[in-house]
């Protein structure tokens, strides 16, 4: 379905709504000359045939046009996948540099950051910016459900699987979210205790030295 754009899928539907108001109005006219007739003529027969023929066209353009209406929610949903994909991959990047760096060379000793550590809280805040992301494509996600919904274009497997899907995704990304401002929090408290140590001791060496 590449270079396929939805507008394609949409000007497709039209074209299938305008057959299937064609074969409508054929079936009338059909329809209309079937009651002038006895029931046992070749002719009533002939028309009965038509009238199944019609039906059976009328049938395939609708199944074509669900299928065409599906092909617009999946290429909608598509977009959404993609960019949970490159998140995940960049919070995995994020991830793995992290696990790199060795803790014990985060501060200097008089209790401020070291390059390493002030790099270690940008890819922090970087990881926290991926799972804001992600929350917000999931709501993103959700609210295009509910319009899908409302307007016939999702099925209710769908839309409960999609649904289900997001939230979990919000869940996970919530949990997660969480873990980095907690990473992020202990990164300042342990400035503050080894700031505050070094203050100690200072004054105790002061305390002694009088």
């Amino acid at each position: 379905s590449k270079g396929i754009t939805e507008a394609d899928y949409k000007n497709a539907i039209v074209t299938n709504n305008r057959t299937i108001k064609a074969l409508q109005d054929q079936k009338n006219i059909v329809q209309q000359k079937m009651l002038t007739l006895n029931k046992d003529s070749d002719k009533y027969q002939e028309y009965a045939d038509q009238l199944s023929e019609l039906d059976k066209k009328i049938f395939e353009t609708a199944n074509g046009n669900a299928e065409l209406k599906k092909s617009i929610v999946d290429l909608r949903f598509e977009q959404f996948d993609e960019a949970q994909d490159k998140l995940d991959d960049l919070i995995e990047d994020y991830g793995n540099l992290r696990d790199m760096m060795d803790s014990d060379t985060f501060y200097n000793d008089d209790g401020s950051f070291t390059d390493t550590g002030l790099a270690n809280i940008s890819l922090i805040n970087k990881e926290m910016d991926a799972y804001k992301q992600k929350i917000s494509d999931c709501t993103a996600e959700l609210d295009l459900l509910e319009k899908l919904k409302k307007n016939g274009m999702v099925t209710a497997d769908e839309y409960k699987e999609r649904s289900e899907n997001a939230l979990n995704k919000i869940q996970q990304a919530s949990k997660s979210l969480y873990s980095s401002q907690q990473n992020l929090l202990d990164m300042y408290e342990n400035k503050i205790t080894k700031e505050n140590d070094l203050l100690q001791e200072n004054i105790d060496k002061r305390k002694k030295a009088l």
